[in-house]
């Protein structure tokens, strides 16, 4: 999966790459996590989610049942698409603004 991203030189395992595979994610900003159902990397993402939780890090994790990966590409079309980019879209109010 990572040469399909990063191509033939990047390096999947670089924390740019894989946030989750930093040292220390101390002092990260708050995360929304979307995770479909379907996805061969919902399992990293909940691990990613764990460890934000354990370094602090306020953290949200959405995870969108009977949908796949790319399903936001869905919008208009896909119920679940629709719901899941309204909450992308209504989070930075709700967790980043002061009131």
């Amino acid at each position: 999966m990572g040469v399909m991203h990063l191509g033939p030189h990047g390096a999947p395992g670089h924390p740019y790459a894989s946030p989750g595979m930093a040292p220390d994610l101390t002092g990260l900003p708050p995360a929304l996590l979307v995770l479909p159902e379907c996805d061969p990397l919902r399992d990293e993402g909940r691990a990613y989610g764990r460890a934000l939780r354990r370094a602090g890090v306020a953290v949200r994790v959405d995870e969108c049942r009977g949908t796949f990966r790319g399903f936001l590409g869905a919008a208009g079309r896909l119920p679940a698409a629709d719901r899941a980019l309204r909450a992308v879209g209504d989070w930075p109010a709700g967790t980043l603004c002061d009131g």
